[in-house]
């Protein structure tokens, strides 16, 4: 098989890999499959990379029979656990011809009418949190990489309107549910994180933020240049209290950002809608299309509602890239701390444009629905019991009289019989079970074989 030039091998290959898509793609539901140990599956890789290649033939085998087979499938209906991955098949398909295409999608002189595609998807989002038709942004790989620009964003415009603050260490604020990776954000950044006390739901609310504020010292309340908020926390899918904090931000002069990478989804179905009041007094909002929106990874958006900030923040400058980047283009390099990026949003713009924002709208609101059929089949189980009631699509819940050691059994033994894919969680120092629904093929009777699974 040649290495670049289109040859019979390479036809085969292809005509392999396009029906092996197919197939796998038409099983209903898909294997969840499971994961070896680490030992016993490096064997299985040994002497793999050689001089001379296995060739195309032996090379596929492998994966189809066994590095597939190996691995979970984030797509089954009873994949329940951290945040599952459900794309539809328009923007699966289409991320096939993203990679064939080899665009580049950093600056819009290489790849300007996929950029451009890619802001239509990006005007999507920025009229669902009621940011003005300036805003904008960019798709970087995942929440992690869109909180860690957002605060770089903050940081940068803090310190230009604070000069004297340069040589001052940092900070921003937030509670202890915020995602990880806010504080590995500040980590990478060097700044500190002053911690909010949560409500009883571990939610961040207006209230406590004004308390927080008059009790922070003076020099930490100087040197606050950020707030950090959940639409939809990751354990409990709880929203803080977005229109409180936002107004509070917003009157003190504090960058309000609002991570959204898993609940922001929730904006779409019109019950789950108010819980969002005040999104759009943020001043960065972060949505991963691979949670909640339906698309393969990796797929997070970050939106500016003043881009040109981002743009102050993030754009690199090298002889080679003057051309590029000097011009008044919309280059998606200079919206986050990346420059080599793939087109990652295309294939969910291609779902909206295949199928409307309303399905995606319906797709939502079909977790919903099954999430509060959830908590009811929960309510009814004599052995469980509801922890709180559910405002996104988490389900926490307790099995009567288990410890951790006997939810950690139980969850092995379900990905062992290849039934389910759920791992216990921690809420306020006890061990729980977490149900994650995004998948819109997830069912009631999904939920109710697991509830019976732990009678």
């Amino acid at each position: 098989m040649d290495l670049h030039h289109f040859d019979d091998e390479t036809q085969k290959l292809a005509d392999r890999i396009t029906q092996w898509t197919i197939d796998r793609m038409k099983e209903d539901p898909p294997p969840l499959n499971g994961t070896p140990s680490q030992h016993d599956f490096i064997d299985k890789l040994n002497n793999v990379i050689t001089p001379e290649g296995l060739g195309p033939e032996k090379a596929f085998n492998l994966f189809e029979n066994v590095i597939d087979p190996s691995m979970i499938s984030l797509d089954h209906p009873r994949f329940l656990a951290f945040v599952p991955n459900a794309p539809a098949n328009a923007a699966s398909l289409f991320d096939l011809v993203v990679s064939a295409s080899s665009i580049f999608g950093g600056t819009w002189l290489e790849g300007g009418a996929g950029v451009a595609a890619e802001n239509q998807a990006l005007r999507f989002l920025s009229d669902l949190i009621g940011f003005p038709q300036s805003a904008g942004g960019v798709f970087v790989s995942g929440g992690t990489a869109a909180n860690l620009s957002a605060l770089m964003t903050a940081r940068h415009y803090f310190r230009s309107l604070r000069p004297e603050m340069n040589r001052t260490r940092l900070a921003i604020a937030c509670t202890q549910s915020v995602h990880s990776s806010i504080t590995q954000a500040a980590y990478a950044m060097d700044v500190d994180v002053l911690l909010v006390r949560s409500d009883d739901m571990e939610r961040l609310t207006g209230e406590n933020f004004a308390h927080a504020l008059t009790s922070f010292s003076t020099e930490d309340r100087d040197r606050l240049f950020a707030v950090a908020a959940s639409a939809g926390t990751t354990n409990s899918g709880y929203v803080d209290d977005l229109d409180g904090v936002g107004t509070l931000c917003n009157e003190n002069d504090i960058w309000f950002h609002v991570d959204g990478a898993y609940g922001g989804a929730g904006l779409l179905c019109e019950k789950t809608a108010p819980l969002f009041i005040g999104v759009e007094k943020c001043d960065t909002f972060v949505i991963d299309p691979h949670k909640w929106l339906f698309s393969p990874y990796d797929c997070a958006a970050l939106i500016y509602k003043e881009p040109s900030l981002a743009r102050e923040t993030h754009t690199q400058h090298a002889a080679y890239l003057d051309s590029a980047v000097e011009s008044s283009d919309w280059n998606p390099s200079d919206y986050a701390h990346h420059l080599s990026r793939r087109a990652r949003g295309l294939p969910f713009w291609f779902t909206l444009a295949v199928h409307g924002t309303k399905a995606i709208a319906d797709a939502v609101t079909q977790c919903m629905e099954t999430t509060y059929a959830g908590a009811e089949l929960i309510r009814r189980s004599p052995h469980l019991e509801l922890i709180v009631e559910p405002q996104l699509s988490v389900l926490l819940f307790r099995r009567k009289d288990w410890d951790r050691a006997q939810y950690k059994t139980w969850c092995q033994t379900m990905i062992e019989k290849e039934f389910a894919f759920i791992e216990p969680t921690i809420y306020e120092s006890e061990t729980v079970l977490r149900l994650c629904i995004v998948n819109p093929t997830t069912t009631n009777e999904d939920i109710q074989l697991i509830v019976d699974s732990l009678a």
